[in-house]
């Protein structure tokens, strides 16, 4: 499937320039009815460690028709540093919809991160472009990530104590919310994924800095915890997108980051930053979760389960990886490797 012919020879299609972010940011507007921050934009499509993010557009008469983008990022795949790309920005105009050019797009932004060394795709497709990712871009559906909230604005114990909800403790430890230095947090986060098969985002610190910068216009709040003399335990991240993402995020806190080395770790710090975005005012926390750890205690700190997002995979490479992208089990998968919009 390469597209209607006719259509095709009616665009120009190539990658992206900063010029263009305002086309692209008026097709955001009609396929989404708003807009992103400008310095968002920017930030996702050229300010990445990895240059330029793997992108198409398709331009007719000085407007953006469509747009294919990928997000480049590190992986490590069985303990082999592997560079990937999520699929991120998959917009087509009203007007040219079902004519095939999502399918073109997608091939040859696949065909650019190819050329310049990304061995990996991975996205988590909504439910009309999941058929068409699997049917024509070989893309793997391997399995759903789990999405659970708590929604502080539900009767009972949640309305009543949103604003007052005593922070939580764990015997023989301290609440530190502020950010750990970076040896710390890497060490804690390497012996965390030390299991030479597993599959994940490579969570280092440069790649945390860059990933939670001022530019991706959200605030955020480390959580640490620690033991009395200092040691660092378990860290959890948890942002707000700000005012000029407009009324659709307002009040929605979202669990970016979550290293601890047991359950009961990971339970104080998401009663931690739960009872912190309450009192802010904030109308729910959300995590999307892939790791056995973490899911085993959600309901004990008071989320609920809020459905499933799909996670896809599509191996450019034909190369031998150390670890199997297409087996669900080895993944760990938390909401920041997820950015959404």
């Amino acid at each position: 499937m390469d597209g209607d012919a006719e259509v095709m020879q009616d665009l120009e299609i190539r990658e992206p320039t900063r010029s263009d972010l305002p086309l692209v940011r008026a097709l955001y507007r009609s396929v989404k009815g708003r807009v992103r921050p400008e310095r968002y934009d920017e930030w996702r499509f050229f300010d990445t460690p990895w240059g330029d993010s793997p992108a198409l557009v398709a331009l007719k008469d000085g407007a953006c028709m469509a747009l294919y983008l990928t997000w480049p990022a590190a992986l490590s795949i069985g303990g082999e540093t592997v560079l990937g790309v999520q699929i991120m920005d998959v917009m087509t105009h009203p007007d040219l919809r079902r004519r095939g050019l999502f399918v073109h797009l997608a091939h040859g932004a696949n065909a650019i991160a190819m050329e310049r060394g990304f061995e990996i795709g991975y996205g988590f497709p909504n439910e009309v472009s999941l058929p068409l990712f699997v049917r024509f871009i070989n893309g793997d559906h391997a399995g759903d990530v789990s999405s659970w909230s708590a929604d502080f604005r539900a009767r009972g114990r949640w309305w009543e104590r949103r604003r007052t909800w005593p922070e939580p403790g764990l015997r023989g430890t301290e609440l530190d919310p502020t950010r750990p230095e970076p040896d710390e947090l890497e060490t804690l986060v390497a012996e965390l994924h030390a299991d030479p098969e597993i599959c994940w985002v490579a969570k280092t610190a440069a790649y945390l800095d860059w990933r939670y910068s001022d530019a991706s216009g959200e605030r955020y709040d480390w959580l640490s915890l620690r033991t009395p003399a200092g040691e660092l335990l378990a860290v959890g991240l948890v942002g707000e997108r700000d005012e000029a993402w407009g009324g659709d995020f307002a009040g929605v806190a979202r669990m970016h980051e979550l290293f601890a080395r047991t359950e009961e770790q990971a339970e104080v710090l998401l009663r931690f930053a739960a009872a912190r975005a309450a009192r802010r005012g904030a109308l729910k926390v959300q995590i999307l979760v892939k790791d056995p750890v973490v899911a085993a205690v959600l309901p004990r700190a008071g989320l609920r389960p809020e459905g499933s997002v799909p996670f896809l995979v599509r191996k450019f490479t034909g190369r031998l990886l150390a670890g199997n992208v297409h087996h669900f089990p080895f993944w760990r998968i938390i909401s920041g490797d997820m950015d959404f919009y």
